[in-house]
């Protein structure tokens, strides 16, 4: 090789050199830019886990609550109860305990509420999905209830926070949750309670018991495995972009070969980018979509193609505009409306895109659909009602019963003693039909407030169909109301409470018939799919109106004049606790359909 090649060769080197080092730069600008993101996603998931814990927690507490309650254990109790004074009014798990010695507000879990209630509760709350383990410790370790029962009576490795705070902490090995631990207050009445009651404190104090939730981290660590993917998705398209240009300088004598070699490198780039699990769009600066991604039309729900314009796509042209006015990033909420029927909520991250000069040339959009994490914050807001209603229950069990008990009484006494006065007669019937009136919307609270506690076992749907059809049969007659039921397969069977199951059936054909009072037809059928069992239940009556559809399962929501509103809510929890889910359908004049998904499998 001449010297005039070496000194060509020399000059070439410089350019590699500068590009490799703004690929390092780049490089730690973005390592910065992932790291405060997977940082701002742990934090989201960490706060997102220990409010769903927290929930948990206040649940558990209330449930004890309602326990200790349902058997005469209120705010102020004495440190022993008389004999004989602990039936619970709800027929929780304090009833039939009245002859057991009890400390207000809880205690030791072999005095107060009693162990077996507690470590029930304990075992039941861990049936959930999302929880590993829940177990209420003394401030020594020993276990008082575990959702395991072999670690009773066992002291475990533990350091109680000082109260009143929480703490949790991320656990490793053969049984792998996010822990959050915190003292265990049943008496304590905080944000939630009815208006006008007061606070109450436990009595005496209980410091030395702290109640222990294991919940299910998998949720976190998807979300941290997606983060990584992403950052080393992007680290591989910078480290290509370098290497290609690095290749392209030096072999500048071979043209044919390093433009191969970027056409490679580009056809693999633009692989990447349509396989990014977050939707892209990439703008020109007067508005003209360049580039999209299968995730963007994905989400977007456009499978043929964008549009020309941005301004034609929903929820972005606002957006568009805010960025080419200011031309800084930002990031937000937005509402789209993909049809008159759904909107979706879209996390929108925009930046504009800079040439060498400075000078915008365009603009990116990031987006990611927000649905499953509104489901989520959905269902920890049903969770606080669902603890709300547990001490809303107890409350009117204890403070309604008795009186409607003395009034039921006092009707039946002026009602006999007024034999010759047709008026008093019809007056005091009237007291005591509105007092079992009332006693029944009782009973509808305290059963859907109650815990449940399911006896699961295989029943074929065939019965259950017929059981059901009998229990009903007098009142449809009455109406003219005709029942059909269809199973196929003939010999279907699925595993239920049968009691349970018998009453989510009878609660829904009750609502039919009230809702066909001149006459209609009930049917009720069940299908094998895959592995689910989808029961329906509809009618030929008056339908649900579309703004009521939303609303049918939320508790006191009714159309009834005379309803109370917890029927179809002790329906849906029902359900939820044999692991299945239900909807409901219908349209004014078109009847009502509502179908049940349960698991197909037997075996416990």
């Amino acid at each position: 090789m001449t010297g005039q090649s070496w000194k060509r060769s020399g000059a070439a080197w410089v350019s590699p050199w500068l590009i490799i080092g703004s690929v390092c730069i780049l490089a730690v600008i973005l390592a910065l830019l992932a790291a405060k993101n997977v940082r701002r996603e742990q934090q989201f998931m960490v706060r997102a886990l220990l409010n769903q814990a927290e929930t948990l927690m206040h649940a558990l507490e209330a449930s004890s609550r309602s326990g200790m309650m349902g058997m005469g254990m209120g705010p102020g109790t004495g440190p022993e109860m008389n004999p004989g004074m602990g039936m619970g009014m709800g027929g929780g798990p304090g009833a039939g305990m009245g002859h057991m010695g009890m400390r207000a507000g809880g205690g030791r879990g072999d005095e107060g509420w009693g162990r077996r209630q507690l470590q029930l509760l304990m075992e039941q709350t861990a049936r959930q999905p999302e929880v590993v383990y829940a177990r209420l410790l003394e401030a020594d370790g020993r276990v008082i209830a575990d959702s395991d029962p072999a670690n009773l009576e066992q002291r475990l490795a533990f350091a109680p926070p000082p109260a009143p705070t929480t703490v949790f902490r991320f656990v490793t090995g053969a049984e792998s949750a996010f822990e959050v631990t915190r003292a265990y207050r049943p008496w304590s009445v905080g944000r939630g309670a009815p208006h006008g009651s007061r606070a109450v404190a436990p009595k005496p104090p209980v410091p030395d018991q702290y109640l222990v939730v294991g919940l299910d981290p998998t949720p976190f660590d998807e979300a941290r495995r997606q983060d990584r993917n992403q950052t080393v998705l992007l680290f591989g398209l910078m480290f290509l972009v370098g290497a290609a240009g690095f290749v392209s300088l030096f072999w500048a004598g071979h043209y044919r070969a390093a433009r191969r070699s970027l056409e490679d490198i580009e056809a693999y780039t633009a692989t990447i980018f349509r396989q990014l699990p977050v939707g892209l769009v990439a703008v020109a600066a007067d508005g003209s979509i360049q580039e999209t991604n299968a995730a963007a039309r994905t989400i977007l729900d456009r499978p043929a193609g964008f549009p020309h314009s941005v301004e034609q796509l929903p929820a972005f042209p606002e957006v568009f505009r805010e960025i080419d006015r200011t031309r800084t990033p930002l990031e937000r909420e937005v509402p789209c409306r993909l049809d008159a029927d759904r909107v979706v909520p879209l996390w929108l991250s925009a930046s504009p895109l800079r040439d060498a000069a400075g000078i915008v040339t365009g603009f990116v959009f990031l987006f990611t659909d927000m649905t499953p994490l509104k489901q989520l914050e959905e269902k920890v807001r049903r969770s606080e009602r669902m603890a709300a209603l547990g001490r809303m229950a107890a409350g009117i069990a204890h403070e309604i019963r008795n009186p409607l008990s003395s009034i039921k009484g006092f009707a039946a006494i002026l009602g006999a003693k007024a034999e010759a006065d047709p008026d008093a007669r019809r007056i005091a019937r009237v007291m005591q039909q509105e007092v079992e009136r009332l006693n029944r919307a009782v009973t509808e609270l305290l059963e859907f407030a109650r815990p449940m506690d399911l006896e699961l076992g295989p029943r074929a749907v065939k019965d259950l169909f017929e059981h059901a059809r009998r229990l009903v049969q007098d009142d449809a007659e009455r109406r003219r109301v005709e029942i059909r039921c269809t199973v196929e397969p003939a010999d279907l069977v699925i595993r239920v409470d049968p009691d349970r199951f018998a009453q989510i059936l009878l609660n829904l054909e009750l609502n039919a018939l009230q809702a066909m009072a001149g006459g209609g037809r009930i049917e009720l059928s069940a299908v094998l799919t895959g592995d689910q069992v989808l029961i329906t239940v509809a009618d030929s009556g008056p339908g649900i109106a579309p703004a009521d559809l939303p609303h049918v399962f939320d508790p006191y929501f009714t159309t009834k004049a005379d309803g109370v509103g917890l029927g179809l809510a002790i329906v849906n929890k029902l359900v939820e606790a044999h692991g299945g889910s239900i909807e409901a359908a219908g349209a004014p004049g078109r009847g009502a359909r509502f179908t049940l998904r349960l698991p197909a499998r037997l075996e416990p």
